[in-house]
């Protein structure tokens, strides 16, 4: 009975020990870390980011001016379409009189 006794107090007490430790090297890594390495790697992945913003503003402004430029073709060929058909008609209307 000792001896389970004596077993499970210095098995919890090597559990307890492991996790001590593991906490004691995360903090020390932790302490080690660059904090300014971090922040160029904040500010990179901010200049990356409008970057982007700046490239899809321009994609999407390019995308706006091409639709722009497409519906005034578009209604130039209709008003000359119009422009035919009205003629055509007024050619028919006036060889059946």
């Amino acid at each position: 009975m000792e001896t389970v006794i004596l077993v499970s107090v210095l098995s919890t007490l090597g559990i307890v020990a492991i996790a001590v430790a593991f906490v004691v090297m995360f903090k020390k890594l932790n302490n080690k870390v660059d904090v300014n390495e971090q922040n160029n790697y904040d500010i990179e992945f901010q200049d990356i980011h409008r970057e982007l913003d700046n490239i899809t503003n321009d994609v999407n402004r390019r995308i706006d001016e091409m639709d722009n430029n497409h519906g005034n073709e578009f209604g130039q060929i209709y008003s000359t379409i119009d422009s035919r058909c009205d003629k055509l008609y007024d050619l028919i209307t006036t060889k059946k009189k």
